[in-house]
């Protein structure tokens, strides 16, 4: 008897890890949908930064691979071993970088990821008629829900989230039981619509196999930084790229260029960077030749601004303080991101000391102390990276060749100290871009060519994700290269290669990282049913962080538009409060929320208010801005 209850303890007790529910009946509008659980398909929801390489490494005995991402809404589709499904939603759901984890469900009727209902840890549900906040919160308190936001549009519906074990189809099913309940339904990430690969229609595109390979001149298909994917999350828009060279040509049609030029001997002026030789306009096409205007070629990053820099004159002869004047202007005036696609081969290049402290000066000043990432052209002469001060320096981000084959260009220089390769000359097609006399040339190349392309790819990651510093978009960059020629490139356990790097640069991946690594943003919602009562929540602070919150009696137009993060002075009274006095400043707690409920508030008051993140640092953060009336 002992037995018996010992084995009907342990089955009640791993219950909840057992998924056997493989078909499920679901009311969604009007119709009730018959979903299935895919055996071999898992959907996961990833706390802000959060490691890809890492995980899928720790996980590598029970999945495939990463079938999807969705790094807006932070959750990705794993594709899972024969019989590995249920094991593996156990595992996510006791990892604290998970929010959620559950089989992948699909309408009957439809195959592939059109058919998907990707269930999430979020749910919407109606209460019937006017109930206070009380009673609202011991309704979710029954099924273990928060309530994360109000639908400001429909009276008495609110956005809940559960716990990483909460499934919402359930829970939707016990709230719709209540009577103070009109209806409940999964918040589902599901397919609605066809969205396609942004394709520029500039005309020599489909000659641009670095950014899409088709097969162009008997190349590998898919042997390219895959562009239009990455376009589709961003395109440099509001990114500045100095491209320190030869200068740019001034009023090139396919180039959007700062209105200055740069060079060392007469400053800046609007035609100081005019480019005679042509190596600089070629860079810049290759970094932001502007796309989708039907002219000419695209760039990586296509709506991104050129700042032209002109360091090399004719003699090709130049001075250290030419250099450094060069980069400190460049951050000085802006630049996102700075590329470089010179030096000699063949003999050793020496980095005077003031040179390195332009670079320093770069990459601790340049965008508001988060740093302007330095690329570098990592050579063409087939021999060790060591000897080029310049492009091995810990400042500097050294970016080898590879040719449409996927193969590494013979030309390309190698070491310890090269970061990653991106597609150049050297295979059956080299690379068209911008050229002098408003052209542009079919035959540029080496890693003059790979350089300005992985610093157009930065600018991307930058668009979607200002906040990274230097560091980390050369970390992203890095970590989201492709592994290609796996054998011949003996990648180590860091995953570096001498000959490779760490792999092919990856645009889409790249990007997709970026998105992935924000941290999610600081969330103030402010609910009441209007009869004096109110639920404070702030989410998505780092656990433990002190917090105050700032109300505001002046009601600004359009809200947020206040000088105290986007509320009136008169907040100052509020956010100044000692520690402790709730609801103004206090800790949040092990999650990184807090939750605060009352009544008896006035009935009529309408304020803003907005919620500051203090974090040990002090680098402070401000949440949305929020009107509510009691």
């Amino acid at each position: 008897m002992l037995r018996v209850s010992i084995l009907i303890i342990a089955l009640c007790c791993f219950a909840p890890l057992v998924f056997g529910q493989d078909v499920r009946t679901t009311r969604l509008g009007k119709q009730d949908v018959e979903l299935t659980a895919s055996p071999d398909l898992v959907v996961f929801g990833f706390r802000s930064r959060f490691n890809r390489e890492r995980f899928l490494e720790e996980l590598g005995n029970l999945i495939v691979g990463l079938k999807e991402r969705f790094p807006g809404r932070r959750c990705a589709v794993l594709e899972v071993r024969p019989g590995s499904r249920d094991e593996l939603v156990a595992i996510l759901r006791r990892r604290r970088d998970v929010r959620f984890a559950h089989p992948v469900y699909s309408i009957a009727s439809e195959a592939g990821r059109k058919g998907w209902y990707l269930l999430t840890n979020q749910l919407v549900v109606k209460f019937a008629g006017a109930p206070t906040v009380n009673q609202i919160q011991r309704d979710l308190d029954r099924v273990e829900a928060q309530l994360m936001a109000p639908i400001s549009w429909l009276p008495g519906a609110f956005l809940l989230r559960l716990p990483p074990g909460g499934d919402a189809m359930e829970v939707a099913q016990e709230l719709v039981a209540l009577r103070s309940v009109t209806w409940a339904h999964p918040n589902w990430l599901r397919f609605l619509g066809q969205r396609n690969d942004i394709i520029p229609n500039d005309p020599l595109f489909g000659n641009q196999w670095h950014l899409q390979n088709t097969g162009q001149g008997g190349g590998l298909v898919g042997a390219d930084i895959k562009g239009p994917a990455a376009w589709d999350h961003a395109t440099g828009a509001g990114m500045t790229i100095a491209v320190i060279d030869t200068g740019v040509q001034v009023a090139h049609p396919d180039l959007l260029q700062y209105s200055l030029g740069y060079d060392p001997l007469n400053g800046a002026g609007p035609t100081n960077a005019q480019d005679p030789a042509g190596h600089g306009t070629r860079c810049a096409g290759v970094a932001a030749a502007i796309g989708n205007n039907n002219n000419q070629v695209c760039g990586a990053a296509y709506e991104a601004t050129i700042l032209p820099i002109s360091l090399l004159d004719g003699s090709g002869f130049g001075t250290p303080t030419d250099e450094a004047g060069c980069f400190i202007w460049a951050t000085d005036n802006g630049a996102d991101v700075i590329t470089n696609s010179w030096g000699p081969d063949g003999i050793p290049f020496p980095l005077p000391t003031l040179v390195e402290q332009s670079f320093a000066y770069a990459v601790g000043v340049g965008r508001n102390g988060l740093g302007s990432p330095i690329f570098w052209a990592a050579g063409n002469g087939n021999e060790p990276i060591g000897p080029d001060e310049y492009v091995a320096s810990v400042y500097t981000i050294a970016v080898g060749a590879t040719d449409n084959f996927d193969l590494r260009s013979n030309y390309s220089d190698y070491g310890p100290e090269l970061d990653f390769m991106a597609p150049s000359s050297g295979g059956t097609r080299s690379i068209s871009t911008t050229d002098i006399g408003s052209s542009t040339t079919l035959s540029f190349g080496g890693t003059s060519s790979a350089a300005p392309l992985a610093a157009g790819v930065a600018a991307l990651i930058l668009e979607v994700a200002p906040d990274l510093n230097w560091v980390q978009v050369g970390d992203i960059l890095r970590d989201s290269a492709d592994k290609i020629q796996p054998a011949a490139a003996n990648y180590n356990t860091s995953g570096h290669s001498l000959l490779y790097g760490h792999g092919r640069l990856n645009a889409e991946q790249a990007v997709l990282d970026a998105i992935a690594n924000q941290p999610d943003p600081l969330t103030l919602s402010i609910t009441t049913t209007g009869v004096g009562d109110i639920l404070v929540q702030i989410q998505n602070m780092a656990p433990f962080n002190v917090w105050v919150i700032g109300f505001s009696l002046q009601i600004l137009s359009p809200i947020g538009s206040g000088p105290i993060y986007g509320v009136a002075p008169d907040a100052l009274q509020t956010i100044f409060m000692p520690y402790g006095v709730i609801p103004f400043h206090s800790s949040a707690d092990a999650n990184g929320n807090f939750y605060w409920g009352a009544t008896g508030l006035p009935a009529g008051l309408t304020l803003q208010a907005v919620a500051i993140e203090v974090p040990p640092d002090y680098n402070f953060r401000g949440s949305n801005v929020i009107q509510v009336t009691f």
